[in-house]
């Protein structure tokens, strides 16, 4: 059985952390490599085992590409989101520190 684990982390580790899975899934890959090419369809059931192996192993390392690109696309969003409060937050200093009223 599978289950979906989460773990907080500083939003400016995301990148390292996903580095990390994406180092985890080609180490994967390249096991699924090794078993691919040793497959001996001589042997039609040691065969079929290792097929099957390799459809499976492809299939979690599929959702561990997937989860590292949405992870992605959530760090993107937080970190425009943050540069969009920062300028809101500039501009409002602006106008606050000048001597004069600013038409709006």
């Amino acid at each position: 059985m599978k289950v979906t684990m989460q773990h907080t982390v500083e939003l400016n580790e995301v990148p390292l952390e996903v580095d990390k899975m994406m180092q985890a899934c080609a180490t994967k890959l390249k096991i699924i490599s090794n078993v691919a090419t040793t497959a001996d369809p001589m042997d039609p059931e040691k065969f079929a085992e290792q097929v099957d192996f390799i459809r499976r192993k492809l299939f979690d390392a599929d959702n561990q590409l997937e989860e590292c690109v949405t992870i992605m696309r959530g760090y993107e969003q937080a970190i425009n989101q943050d540069k969009k409060a920062t300028v809101a937050t500039e501009d409002l200093t602006v106008e606050q520190d000048l001597p004069y009223e600013v038409e709006k």
